[in-house]
């Protein structure tokens, strides 16, 4: 990886980083933080049995901003997907730290494994995802160089 990618990985993993996720589940919002505990998540994870999830979303791939209208049908298209798989999924959003980026519509899918999680955000062109394992902090994993 050259130099100026070294960079633009750098600064999106230092953007990823700041970003507060926000699930919406049951009439409750978890916020969660890459690398810091969700104790309340985490609870909510065990009663209703679920070891791990992930956070995916579908607008402004590559971290290239697209137009709401754009990104409104990219998001429609991945909660489409996930209800034809028969999936369980909750509606969240990705708030960026500082405001210089729009929250972005997200989905939280309880039970996803770690590779179907990496497919699916990589078929929507994202450069990254949230994943976790009940008990452990949340971690950004990356799905393609930036």
């Amino acid at each position: 990886m050259g130099s100026s990618a070294c960079d633009r990985r750098r600064v999106l993993q230092t953007a990823y980083l700041r970003t507060t996720y926000v699930i919406s589940a049951d009439g409750r919002d978890f916020k969660v933080s890459v690398g810091r505990s969700a104790v309340a998540l985490d609870r909510w994870l065990a009663e209703n049995r679920w070891h791990c999830w992930a956070f995916i979303g579908a607008c402004n791939p590559s971290a290239r901003l697209l137009s709401g209208r754009v990104n409104r049908l990219r998001h429609r298209a991945l909660v489409t997907l996930l209800a034809a798989q028969g999936r369980d999924w909750f509606p969240a959003l990705a708030v960026p730290a500082g405001g210089s980026w729009p929250s972005e519509p997200s989905v939280f899918v309880p039970g996803m494994a770690i590779l179907e999680a990496s497919r699916i955000a990589r078929r929507f062109g994202q450069n990254a995802l949230i994943f976790g394992r009940r008990s452990q902090a949340p971690r950004l994993l990356w799905c393609k160089p930036p």
